[in-house]
């Protein structure tokens, strides 16, 4: 597994990625090893790695702890399984500092999992050190130097090429990615969008969120841990926002889009339980329809869109559709975006969201272009264009656009 600039890649090259949050894996394989197998069934051939937390609680985590005691166990238990249904694991390490409370039980601890994980190299999809480190034992500046320590001795003792320190706060991606990941080992940034769908995106704020990050580091990054069904603080189960948000997360620059939902969390824990949350991945409302709509999506895309150049059509001269039209129609909120991708080869890729009309796109040079349903893939329409004509996007909540010029 390694990175081909902002797309992942294995053997048989760049591909969108896709993974799912299974935080309980550790303790699951070791504790509940049927019910977490039939969840790792459940999402093969659906999404390509799991999210797992390494270490965490027992503090809010009392029936679902990962101990550092167990590391041993559950690195091979996990990372061996989920690869037998066809899935790589992407391990955060530190969930909480519970068990493992000082710097040198810390480190201690990275090279036990170094140990551990080194054997299996080409089933792990990417390393991170934290999970929201500022708020889960590294606080401050003393723990951002002691986080990024732990990435360089990660480094240092294994061949893993994808390495990420943690999430900085949402909202404030660019100054956190830099005091996080400045002057680290770190090749990739976890961003944790921001959930807020309140202003006038409304349920689209999320969404459209995602682009930011494309702004805020030239890494490689991933959406790992976005807004979804009974996630925390927000939620959405929307199978057509959710495929959107896995669109937009390729279309700008993001390497992989992580599914995440209440039952990945704890997996039924006690903490989840009193929150309502379902404990399996099939109980989770709406949740064939997401994985069938984001399969869907991907299916139409380029393999290598992360590598595209983002146009935004309120500012960018190279948007492959004329731009002012579009800036007319977002002034009067006919819809809450329209980003687009294009290649220095002719392609190009334009996502639309939040539509509440026709969109009408106006062709700056000479091209083919075929409208799809995101969650079906199906053909809207294909035509080729001339400069100056017109394609009209029927009323619908949202689009995908994918040409050559």
């Amino acid at each position: 597994m390694r990175l081909e600039r902002h797309a992942f890649a294995d053997a048989s090259g760049p591909y969108l990625a896709v993974g799912a949050s299974l935080f309980w894996g550790g303790w699951g394989c070791l504790h509940d090893r049927d019910r977490f197998e039939r969840n790792l069934a459940f999402l093969s051939g659906s999404v390509d790695y799991i999210r797992v937390l390494g270490v965490v609680g027992p503090k809010g985590w009392r029936d679902r702890a990962a101990l550092a005691s167990d590391l041993e166990a559950a690195v091979p238990c996990v990372t061996d399984l989920a690869y037998q249904h066809g899935l790589r694991t992407q391990w955060t390490i530190f969930g909480s500092v519970d068990t493992a409370s000082t710097p040198e039980e810390r480190a201690a601890l990275m090279r036990r999992f170094a140990a551990a994980i080194r054997p299996r190299i080409e089933k792990v999809q990417l390393v991170e050190v934290a999970n929201e480190a500022w708020q889960n034992g590294f606080a401050g500046e003393a723990g951002r130097r002691e986080a990024r320590e732990l990435a360089r001795l990660l480094r240092e003792l294994t061949p893993v090429a994808t390495i990420a320190i943690t999430a900085p706060q949402p909202g404030d991606e660019t100054t956190g990615i830099k005091s996080w990941y400045e002057g680290s080992d770190a090749t990739v940034v976890t961003i944790h969008p921001d959930r807020d769908q309140r202003g006038a995106d409304g349920k689209w704020r999320p969404v459209r969120q995602l682009c930011n990050a494309s702004a805020a580091t030239r890494l490689p990054w991933i959406a790992n841990e976005p807004i979804g069904p009974q996630s925390s603080v927000a939620e959405d189960a929307d199978p057509l926002r959710l495929t959107m948000a896995a669109g937009l997360t390729w279309l700008c620059g993001g390497a992989a889009y992580t599914l995440h939902t209440g039952a990945g969390v704890r997996g039924g824990g006690a903490e989840d339980r009193a929150r309502a949350r379902v404990a399996n991945l099939w109980e989770v409302p709406n949740i064939n329809r997401i994985l069938s709509g984001i399969d869907a999506l991907r299916r139409i895309l380029p393999a290598d869109l992360p590598n595209f150049t983002l146009r935004d059509p309120t500012r960018d001269a190279e948007y492959p559709f004329e731009a002012e039209p579009i800036r007319q129609q977002i002034a009067v909120k006919k819809f809450v975006a329209a980003y687009a991708a294009t290649s220095s080869d002719g392609r190009f890729v334009m996502m639309a969201i939040g539509l509440t009309g026709d969109l009408t796109l106006t062709a700056r040079a000479v091209a083919h272009a075929t409208v799809f349903d995101p969650l079906t893939s199906a053909t809207v329409e294909s035509r080729e264009l001339r400069p100056g004509a017109t394609l009209t996007v029927s009323s619908r909540s949202a689009a995908v656009i994918v040409g050559r010029r």
